[in-house]
């Protein structure tokens, strides 16, 4: 069937709104941008009408049961979808969640992350909660240490990452929307000695964490990569693995750790939910970003980055990440070799560039430079309690999703991404 002129020409116009409802959501210019995109959503929101609609509305129940997309709403994946789903999460932010679930029950969902989780930062006065003796963490799949970071050691990490110009990201051409292909790097522990600043930091980050996961010592590799996005973003729950999950046997890191480089941005979300998991993960905990805090994750656990809510001016949530792999292949050549060869090639699981001329990895292997020593590090930081969560999902009545109701299918889950 051929689609009239006046459809294509709807369709570029909800694109160019859509485009610019999103460009001043993360990047505004003025204050005043932010006033604006609201409204341009309600706009292409409200011409939901010229497509196909679901001819029950009051058929909810049908969307609990099966836990999968109705194919009678309005596609996610659309326009028309896209806005409504930026919308529902401006009203979830705004603390208007009912009439975002409204929306999302015309977009087929069937859950969401808990509005308490969407709604961004985690409660202040929980997250300055010290640890103490008398404290257990024994059922909790994280660690959060702040101040693990020096000045120094922010100094130097922030010359290689806090810059979005600089040679790290230029050289893989690093974007944020659309996504640029994952990218990490390989870093061998027999020779953490030789990787100057990088080396001896992640010799400081096993030191801290083998009195709570003693396999740490058995590990062979460190992975290593990085985040510079606008605050407003966020990533999708997912589980770290090997390959991105694309061998056969899906393999863990033993654990993965976040260096927070801003204060910026939505908290990390960890839940209890593992990939063997039958149930939903019904227990979370949030960790927010705090500059030179240090959150360690058990590497099996489901986990995401909550969209943060839009700041003006601009600001953006810089993150390092290093995990422990007891075992992982050393994949491709380009980009990751002992040579300049091409960034075009970089992908997962790279040599770490050992003689490159690249600024970034130059920074990452200064050997004058070393991280904060252990002496002066136990002296400064806090081991502090992430914000535990009673659930994790809810259902579009804001009420926590039952366990008893299995896993919803992951296209059904509303996450704010």
């Amino acid at each position: 069937m051929t689609v009239s002129d006046d459809t294509l020409e709807q369709e570029r116009q909800h694109k160019a709104l859509y485009d610019r409802a999103r460009s001043l959501w993360l990047s505004p210019i003025v204050e005043k941008d932010l006033d604006e995109v609201e409204t341009i959503l309600r706009t292409i929101w409200s011409d939901r009408g010229s497509i196909e609609q679901r001819e029950d509305r009051g058929n909810d129940v049908d969307v609990y049961r099966d836990h999968k997309r109705s194919k009678k709403g309005v596609d996610s994946c659309s326009m028309v979808g896209q806005a409504g789903c930026r919308l529902a999460l401006w009203l979830i932010q705004s603390n208007r969640v009912s009439e975002a679930d409204e929306i999302l029950k015309q977009l087929s969902f069937a859950c969401r992350l808990s509005s308490r989780v969407l709604m961004g930062q985690a409660n202040e006065k929980q997250s300055a909660n010290v640890v103490t003796r008398k404290d257990t963490l024994v059922d909790i799949p994280c660690r959060v240490y702040d101040r693990f970071l020096s000045d120094a050691d922010l100094k130097q990490l922030m010359s290689v990452f806090g810059d979005i110009r600089s040679s790290y990201w230029t050289d893989h051409n690093y974007s944020v929307e659309p996504p640029s292909p994952y990218f990490s790097y390989l870093i061998p522990c027999k020779d953490l000695e030789n990787f100057g600043f990088l080396g001896s930091l992640i010799t400081r980050l096993k030191t801290c964490l083998m009195e709570w996961q003693p396999l740490l010592r058995s590990c062979s590799q460190v992975e290593m990569w990085a985040h510079n996005r606008p605050a407003a973003t966020g990533h999708q729950l997912h589980f770290d693995t090997d390959n991105e999950g694309c061998e056969s046997n899906v393999r863990h890191p033993l654990m993965t750790c976040i260096l927070y480089l801003t204060d910026v941005g939505g908290p990390s979300l960890v839940t209890n939910q593992r990939k063997s998991s039958r149930y939903p993960a019904d227990k979370g905990w949030l960790s927010d970003s705090v500059v030179g805090r240090m959150t360690a994750l058990d590497g099996r656990v489901l986990h995401c980055v909550v969209p943060g809510r839009p700041t003006y001016p601009q600001t953006r949530r810089v993150t390092l990440m290093l995990a422990f792999w007891r075992r992982i292949k050393v994949r491709g050549g380009g980009g990751g070799g002992d040579d300049d060869s091409s960034a075009a090639t970089v992908g997962a699981a790279r040599k770490f560039p050992r003689n490159s001329n690249r600024d970034w990895a130059r920074r990452l292997r200064d050997p004058t430079l070393v991280s904060t020593s252990q002496a002066d590090w136990s002296a400064t930081q806090d081991k502090v309690k992430p914000e535990p969560l009673d659930h994790v999902f809810e259902n579009l009545i804001g009420e926590p999703w039952p366990i008893s109701s299995g896993l919803p299918s992951y296209d059904c889950v509303f996450q704010g991404i």
